[in-house]
């Protein structure tokens, strides 16, 4: 996902993205400069679990202040990939998802954003 930084604060970095304004803890040695753009993997921090952190949601796809909100991909056991804004990221959920899950939107309440550079 591109992002475009528009604060640092320690290692919280705070940008704008097609999914909307994130803070993310940045993880990388090197912090970045207020108004540089770079690609980033989004890692959704803390445990999540089908119907405590992640339920289904009919908003768009995008950042809804603490929440999340993308279309699921695909399911594996507790592996989940949602689409947020065109960027794939993937989650480790627990529980059992809802039937037919995929194909629908859900909104994630993690603990917290990281966002790792991916250098590209």
């Amino acid at each position: 996902m591109q992002v475009n930084v528009v604060r640092v604060a320690d290692s919280l970095v705070e940008c704008d993205s097609p999914a909307g304004r994130l803070v993310g803890i940045w993880r990388s040695g090197t912090l970045p400069v207020v108004g540089q753009v770079h690609d980033v993997e989004l890692d959704l921090l803390g445990r999540l679990e089908w119907g405590s952190h992640v339920d289904l949601d009919d908003r768009i796809e995008g950042i809804h202040g603490s929440d999340v909100v993308g279309r699921v991909e695909g399911v594996d056991g507790e592996c989940v990939t949602i689409r947020v804004a065109g960027a794939v990221v993937l989650l480790g959920v627990l529980g059992d998802p809802p039937l037919a899950v995929v194909g629908k939107r859900v909104a994630v309440t993690p603990a917290g954003l990281a966002l790792y550079p991916t250098g590209v």
